[in-house]
């Protein structure tokens, strides 16, 4: 199980981030930290996998050498207050994406935190895929206004209209892309009712097991007889967002004020829908692994989604979304020696895209080469 280390040199800029850590675990199954508490940062106890937040100081006392447990598996994320504070950064934190602190709300910058942190330690990718689902006729503004600001603050954000290239198959690249999302923000108005696209959407997400964030824009929410009640009751309070001011045209704009309310439900919803979805995928791996061990017994690894056959080295590791191929490495690295089994959910097996990355699994070294003919980077 990976650790989270906070070293805050500045005393108290960074906030209540393990009180923010753990209600962000509190909300998603299956999914716990633990805080390392250490004063000596050259010699902090840190293992591969494990994740170092550091504020440094301006009159910083932290070493001009980089610390022997600093190796590449160890996530190692700097907090600046402003952009021009990572000129004053050690030398090993300069290499390192910083996050700034002063660009956001106090509240707001520790949950952008605890969600990095926790993509990075459990979650075994970087990317944050989000998937806007809305109807072109009653809500265009408001989509391209939230895809602008998800895209911002570093989500992969999919937008049919900027998404899908000229010419391309709409059924087919949506089916692809939203097997791979974390979450489903959608946009909801009584019209929305007349929708197909929109339908089919979330009946995907539904059936897939993704998260589903509704943003009501016309306070359709409000009316228990709307055609959407079901929708809202079925989703909860947690995952449904209501603008205010509701918008009164398609070309209407998403509001400052608004942007903040659905940014702050994504962040805190995300994390935990992805644990649950990966919760709800554990039965059919065992199903699976009972069927050809029948006489093993199943236990849990120390992540949420690693199992193994007992007295057996073969590992399991189910994940909520496509593997990437550094993701498939990643694994291999975390087990090596054993045979690893990754189960995903896959909802278009025949895409191309799909088998090449099942041809990646493959040992292909004897028909494929990679040679490096010539470094071109300095």
């Amino acid at each position: 199980m990976p650790t989270v280390w906070i070293v805050d040199e500045a005393q108290g800029n960074l906030g209540d981030l393990e009180g923010t850590l753990k209600e962000l675990c509190a909300r998603s199954p299956g999914i716990q930290l633990p805080l390392g508490k250490s004063a000596a940062f050259a010699t902090l106890p840190v293992q591969a996998g494990d994740v170092v937040v550091i504020e440094q100081h301006l009159h910083s006392q932290l070493p001009n050498v980089a610390p022997n447990w600093l190796t590449a598996d160890v996530h190692l994320l700097p907090v600046i207050a402003q952009a021009a504070d990572a000129a004053r950064l050690k030398p090993y934190l300069k290499g390192k994406n910083a996050l700034v602190r002063g660009v956001l709300a106090p509240n707001a910058f520790l949950e952008v935190l605890a969600d990095e942190v926790i993509t990075r330690a459990v979650l075994a990718r970087q990317t944050r895929n989000v998937f806007i689902s809305y109807q072109r006729s009653a809500t265009l503004g408001v989509a391209r206004d939230l895809a602008s600001a998800l895209q911002s603050e570093g989500f992969s954000t999919f937008l049919d209209e900027q998404s899908i290239r000229p010419g391309g198959d709409i059924d087919a690249e949506i089916a692809y892309r939203l097997n791979d999302v974390d979450l489903v923000v959608l946009l909801a108005t009584e019209t929305l009712q007349f929708s197909e696209w929109v339908h089919k959407e979330i009946c995907f997400a539904s059936n897939a097991l993704i998260g589903v964030l509704a943003v009501d824009c016309d306070g359709s929410s409000r009316d228990p007889s709307s055609a959407l009640a079901p929708l809202y009751t079925v989703l909860g309070q947690d995952r449904v967002r209501r603008l205010d001011p509701p918008i009164a045209a398609s070309k209407d704009a998403l509001s400052a004020a608004n942007q903040d309310v659905v940014l702050e439900a994504l962040r805190q919803q995300r994390v935990a829908c992805i644990a649950r979805r990966i919760a709800e995928l554990v039965p059919a791996a065992v199903e699976s692994l009972e069927r050809h061990h029948p006489q093993g017994t199943i236990v849990s690894g120390p992540l949420l989604g690693d199992l193994r056959v007992q007295s057996d080295t073969e590992r399991t590791r189910v994940l909520p979304f496509r593997p990437t191929a550094d993701a498939l490495w990643d694994a291999r690295q975390a087990h090596p020696g054993h045979k690893l089994n990754i189960v995903h959910p896959e909802n278009v097996p025949d895409d191309p895209r799909v088998r090449a990355l099942r041809w990646l699994t493959l040992p292909v070294e004897i028909e494929v080469e990679l040679q490096d003919v010539k470094r071109l980077w300095i």
